[in-house]
């Protein structure tokens, strides 16, 4: 019955084919068809097709690492994953009767978000449930020559430049297009140009207290790399090279777990093409977020305690708390977890060839653990109470509470409002593109362990009005990654491991087709970019996207190099300008001697109107105003019109450029030139 098996295996691949047409956006789980049912199989990106053959391959040979020699058992397994593929099929099935009855409507139709999941879950099942047979030899050749040097190690790290190599690239491209948005890499960097310019330390504006939205003291190290490089462009390599050397620390943890070394590069490269991670990067077209960092951090501190290196373990996790104080939390939860754990297992385990017991990996007992839960908690109160980030934060939960008391008490106070938030269908999805990978491992109770240390994070999350919080294409989710992966590695240690990470990678990879940020992914941006650069601006009636290519992104480069020249531009330099910018041109600009956005200017009129009390308006404050009249993203072209207006009615010199942006220098007095 192979050829059955065979069978199924296209379609499984005309199913991949077929759902690779479709857009997914990420921000609020919704996906389209952009084609009809029976034109999908036939209209899939060429691209696509190499990768689902691997995918097929690795399911028909990578199976089971000891293959059964009862040919009764192994028959059992080779059906076990047909039936798996089948069920992946059922999307392709799916689109096909509802062809059949109901026409096709004109347009764009909707469909479930459900679908890759489905696909993703059900081929990682298959991989796992493979026999493996007909190649037990090349797997055996494999292992001997990377399991016995150091070809494993060498073959993951190209994967990770390469992997970060990409993710460089994309931000860089994303910036020169004007993609990325001002929020929130233009203003983490902001703080670390007044720093060292002593216009505050770590000051954003200076009616703000320092880490009125974050606790990040961590981001001042970027002080001194910011004196070498003083470009966007730093930051954007450095979270590339976060995120996908993160891959590196992954191995380690698995080797300390005993682990093969074919094994724990597979689990680093799992880790690289975990969906989230990849969407991370980009963050929704925010850019950077410093708690990117603290991933390495985490799973650095975590391998050094498997080494014993107890005191440059909590250096690394202090270093990790520094850059947000979310891993703060992180690690609270995680010490809670193994506290709960020892005192739940009175017995340690003796060391087996796959494994070990909590405190022979860690070295710390369950009171010591109980200890670092205290500490960071007292230091999470602490920083919430009196660093000035309280109000921001606290506001975002308005709806279960007013004060911090509240919204603890809201489940009794608010029952239909924490109820009403907590389960609201996109939560749904937010967990499952976050847990489905590890869909083979749920019934081990290593990462329900796990599960249990990032409850408290996840709950934050889920009850958050900020609807990125749950949302796969922002950062939110970081500090709950390690764990996450942590519980999978020593949930794979004690059975079948390599199976396992198979699974795992099989899954995480399926899912980045979908809804990644690689080169073999589709487009989950289509929406933000929409909003960014509609087809048709409201007010202007003019068009374009300032891509690459286009005369925009030619004569909007030629304006920037212009205003950012040593040449006095509108009487003052550049580096003593103060600037008031839209979004997608304010990053441009980092370096002014004071940079503010369309929107948040908005935002925060009442703070410059105090600041500045002698000015007719806040606006005479700037030197110059640089305004794209279409786009639309962290400002509304309504906002960018009405800026327009009135620094018009106050004298303002416009200057406009075909193709390219609008600039408005400010009208001086003759005693105020310079």
């Amino acid at each position: 019955m192979r050829w059955l098996e065979w069978i199924v295996a296209m379609i499984w691949l005309a199913t991949g084919a077929s759902l690779a047409t479709r857009t997914y956006f990420v921000f609020n789980y919704a996906a389209y068809a952009n084609l009809p049912p029976h034109l999908e199989v036939i209209g899939f990106p060429l691209a696509v097709v190499p990768i689902l053959l691997f995918a097929l391959f690795s399911l028909r040979f990578g199976g089971n690492a000891e293959p059964s020699s009862d040919p009764i058992e192994r028959r059992l397994w080779g059906w076990r994953s047909t039936v798996c593929l089948l069920v992946a099929c059922v999307p392709l099935g799916t689109g096909w009767l509802t062809m059949i009855l109901r026409p096709t409507p004109k347009g764009i139709i909707q469909v479930g978000v459900w679908e890759p999941i489905l696909f993703g879950v059900m081929t990682g099942l298959a991989h796992y449930w493979s026999d493996g047979s007909g190649l037990e030899s090349l797997r055996d050749r494999i292992t001997k020559v990377f399991g016995t040097s150091w070809h494993s190690f060498g073959l993951l790290c190209v994967f990770t430049m390469g992997v970060g190599t990409w993710w460089f690239l994309q931000s860089k491209y994303l910036f020169d297009s004007f993609q990325l948005g001002f929020n929130d890499f233009g203003h983490f960097l902001l703080r670390v140009i007044h720093t060292i310019r002593g216009q505050g330390f770590l000051m954003e504006a200076p009616f703000l207290p320092t880490f009125w939205d974050h606790f990040n003291p961590g981001v001042a190290l970027l002080v001194p790399l910011w004196w070498i490089w003083p470009k966007p462009e730093l930051v954007f390599f450095l979270q590339a090279f976060a995120l996908a050397g993160s891959s590196l620390l992954v191995y380690g943890i698995a080797l300390a777990h005993r682990l093969s070394k074919p094994c724990a590069a597979l689990w680093g490269v799992a880790w690289l093409v975990y969906p989230s991670v990849g969407q991370m990067n980009v963050a929704y077209t925010y850019g950077w977020h410093p708690i990117s960092f603290s991933i390495p951090c985490l799973l650095a501190a975590y391998w050094l305690l498997m080494q014993g290196r107890t005191k440059t373990a909590v250096v690394s996790a202090i270093l990790a708390c520094s850059f947000e104080e979310g891993a703060i939390a992180a690690i609270g939860c995680y010490a809670a977890m193994r506290a709960m754990r020892g005192f739940f297992t009175e017995s340690i385990e003796p060391l087996d060839d796959q494994g070990s017991s909590d405190r022979e990996l860690s070295g710390i007992t369950a009171g010591q653990w109980a200890v670092v839960w205290l500490l960071c908690s007292l230091c999470f109160l602490a920083i919430y109470r009196w660093s000035g980030l309280a109000p921001f934060q606290t506001g975002r939960f308005a709806k279960l509470g007013s004060s911090a008391i509240e919204i603890c008490l809201s489940p009794v106070l608010r029952p239909t409002v924490f109820f009403g938030l907590l389960f609201r269908s996109r939560n749904l999805f937010f967990l499952l593109f976050l847990i489905s990978p590890f869909a083979v491992l749920i019934p081990r109770v290593q990462i329900l362990w796990a599960w249990v240390a990032a409850a408290p994070l996840f709950l934050v999350l889920l009850l958050w009005e900020h609807m990125p919080a749950q949302s796969l294409a922002f950062q939110y989710a970081s500090v709950i990654l390690p764990i996450l992966f942590l519980g999978a590695i020593e949930g794979s240690c004690r059975f079948n491991a390599w199976k396992s990470v198979l699974s795992v990678f099989a899954i995480g990879w399926t899912l980045s087709l979908f809804v990644g940020q690689f080169p073999w992914s589709g487009d989950t941006l289509t929406d933000v970019k929409s909003r960014s650069y509609p087809p048709v601006a409201r007010w202007t009636g003019t068009s374009g996207t300032r891509a690459k290519g286009s005369s925009d992104h030619r004569v909007f480069h030629q304006q920037i190099r212009q205003i950012r020249s040593e040449l006095h531009v509108g009487s003052v330099p550049f580096e003593r300008s103060r600037i008031l910018a839209t979004g997608r041109l304010a990053g441009h600009f980092l370096g002014a001697l004071e940079l503010e956005t369309v929107g948040q200017y908005f935002d925060r009129f009442s703070e410059y109107r105090q600041l500045y009390p002698d000015l007719s308006s806040p606006l005479l404050h700037y030197d110059m105003i640089l305004l794209d009249p279409i786009e639309g993203f962290q400002q509304t072209q309504d906002q960018t019109k009405q800026i327009r207006e009135m620094a018009l009615s106050l004298g303002f010199e416009l200057t406009t450029f075909i193709d390219g942006f609008d600039v408005l220098k400010r009208p001086y007095k003759s005693a105020e030139k310079p």
